[in-house]
């Protein structure tokens, strides 16, 4: 985790500082860097004042703020004097955040995901389509949660199955896809380090 943080930080030229004894990350911050709208992580990771992203992730006012914002003006000349609520995250959550990209649903593909929820529901079992606050599952195999897609598996996939296992409480979830793209390898491998134990099967179209 330390190799990626520590190219990430280099790559987008992260800005972190020190506060009660952990590395911490302006929220608002990383969207800059990653050149979102600064409401992509609201919009995208947070229900109900809880974000779905590994990582610890707060939001700070009152005496707490007004530290922060003065150990972050001392590093970087930036008073962040507008903000009167500040999210903030650690190391994970910065690593996390940086490595997804905005989870949009991809539009055009579901009736061939749904020909591959049908064979793995076949072979496998299962209910497919349970609806949750986060979105609809493919399949909910026993405690198993099961993301299908008719193209490559990114980053934007293996968000969208953690929101789907911390919006049901399950740790262990399987991606279906013809393939699977590095990037997404690398996250899962992330993600499991935190307890989850999430998986990728290839299928053939």
């Amino acid at each position: 985790m330390l190799e990626q943080l520590s190219f990430l930080i280099k790559r987008y030229n992260l800005q972190w500082i020190l506060f009660e004894g952990e590395m911490k990350f302006v929220v608002c911050k990383l969207c800059e860097a990653k050149g979102v709208d600064s409401k992509d992580f609201a919009k995208n990771y947070i229900q109900n004042r809880k974000c779905y992203l590994p990582g610890k992730f707060e939001i700070i006012n009152g005496n707490r703020l007004k530290v922060f914002k003065y150990a972050f003006n001392i590093q970087y000349g930036d008073s962040l004097y507008k903000a009167r609520r500040l999210w903030i995250t650690d190391s994970f959550g910065a690593c996390s955040y940086m490595l997804l990209n905005t989870c949009l649903e991809p539009t055009g593909m579901r009736f061939k995901e749904t020909d591959i929820e049908k064979e793995y529901q076949f072979y496998f079992g299962g209910d497919r389509q349970i609806k949750l606050d986060s979105g609809k599952v493919d399949i909910l195999v026993g405690d198993e949660v099961v993301e299908v897609k008719r193209e490559t598996i990114d980053c934007n996939s293996v968000g969208q199955l953690l929101r789907y296992l911390k919006s049901s409480g399950k740790i262990r979830g399987r991606l279906v896809a013809p393939a699977i793209h590095p990037d997404a390898l690398g996250l899962i491998l992330f993600i499991n380090q935190l307890g989850f134990e999430i998986k990728y099967t290839k299928v053939i179209i």
